[in-house]
């Protein structure tokens, strides 16, 4: 496995951020919200929640369906279960999410624990953020090869790469 790099990842938490942006955008007629209130900060009490559950609900359910959120399949990149390479489970997802929710949350602390949370993989040989290692997953990147691929085979007598194989002859 390829592990995606730390600048990939971020991009792709950008892409869903505006992905989720456009979303929550249209739930807007139906809190009474105007853009005015959007821009000033003053939202109802049940609009952060809604956020919080959209968000929540986007990022487990697309990792746990196919280990890649829109903004992961633009990237190239994947979650997956970091000893079988599988999509992860729902719980496992959950995880990731729950991790990542209550670190933003924290009051006080602002951006502090998302940047603990996230900047861990800059550390971690495996790339991997405190909610990966929670959930026993890493990000993969699709894009390089796991393997190099194999040397073309070599004639014994010159060391020259083996010509292609012939076919066998028949015209048809």
């Amino acid at each position: 496995m390829v592990y995606a790099s730390p600048g990939r990842r971020l991009l792709g938490f950008i892409l869903d951020l505006f992905v989720l942006a456009a979303a929550s955008a249209l739930a807007l007629p139906f809190f009474d919200v105007t853009l005015e209130q959007l821009r000033l900060g003053d939202l109802p009490p049940g609009w952060q929640l809604l956020y919080t559950a959209m968000f929540g609900v986007y990022q487990v359910g697309f990792v746990a369906w196919r280990g890649q959120t829109p903004g992961k399949i633009a990237l190239r990149t994947k979650v997956v279960d970091d000893s079988r390479g599988e999509i992860p489970s729902l719980g496992s997802a959950a995880i990731r999410w729950v991790i990542v929710a209550a670190a933003s949350s924290l009051p006080g602390l602002g951006l502090i624990a998302p940047v603990i949370v996230y900047g861990w993989l800059l550390i971690n040989p495996r790339r991997q953020g405190v909610h990966d290692i929670a959930a026993r997953t890493v990000v993969i990147d699709l894009m390089l090869p796991t393997a190099p691929p194999p040397d073309p085979p070599r004639r014994a007598e010159d060391g020259e790469p083996a010509p292609p194989e012939a076919g066998n002859g028949d015209a048809g």
